[in-house]
């Protein structure tokens, strides 16, 4: 049997399993995740409940949109190529439009200004304005403050991930790459929204930029395991 016949077969073969059986497969794996990431968080970050106060800024709700768009996206695309034949679509540039917004944002004039949000931002993360008292020493602990943020939302997606790998690996995906890059999309989202608990999505562009370098590692993750662990 040819490739392109054996796809086709397989195409028809899934048009034959319920869709909502493919959604509880992938919702149940998210929720599994959840509580191993969520558990995780309480264990070894925790919850401030001080960012509370940050709510009260634009910027706040602006870059949580961003991310549950970013988030409705990827669970779109995961969707779309669990099953053979199907191809990101326009999900592709509705990711990387919110991923733009967030970087947007970064670079914009979105940091606090007035007494009140200098105070705020202090309160639930000191490291953001420590440059703008301490020079270089300041700069260099604001950006290892970044790097943190990266690689604790990085390791918060890791569950997540892997939940969703391991729904796609019963799939038959045919863009492999581009299934475990969705799946990297989506988990890094996730684990962006947990992570906004410990260590809010404030107003301060350097808290926004250590988001994205967290999210945006876990597309490429996705795609490199799911070259190997999809293929069929």
């Amino acid at each position: 049997m040819k490739t392109h016949d054996f796809i086709a077969q397989l195409v028809a073969d899934s048009q034959a399993v319920a869709p909502v059986r493919i959604h509880l497969m992938f919702t149940h794996a998210v929720l599994l995740a959840s509580v191993v990431s969520g558990a995780m968080l309480l264990v070894f970050w925790g919850i401030d409940l001080r960012i509370v106060s940050l709510m009260d800024t634009p910027a706040f709700w602006v870059k949580l949109g961003l991310m549950l768009w970013l988030c409705a996206s990827a669970w779109v695309m995961v969707l779309r190529l669990a099953r053979p034949g199907e191809s990101a679509g326009p999900m592709v540039w509705s990711a990387g439009a919110s991923m733009t917004g967030l970087l947007a944002i970064t670079i914009s004039p979105f940091a606090p200004g007035s007494p009140e949000e200098q105070h705020l931002l202090a309160q639930a993360a000191p490291w953001m304005l420590a440059s703008v008292d301490h020079g270089w020493a300041g700069t260099a602990q604001a950006w290892r403050g970044v790097w943190h943020t990266a690689a604790s939302i990085s390791a918060l997606a890791l569950p997540w991930l892997a939940a969703l790998l391991w729904t796609l690996r019963s799939m038959a995906p045919t863009q492999p790459a581009w299934a475990g890059a969705s799946a990297g999309f989506m988990a890094g989202a996730l684990s962006a929204l947990l992570y906004s608990l410990h260590a809010s999505v404030s107003a301060s562009p350097l808290e926004t930029l250590g988001y994205l370098l967290g999210m945006s590692l876990m597309p490429a993750i996705g795609a490199l395991l799911g070259r190997r662990l999809l293929r069929w």
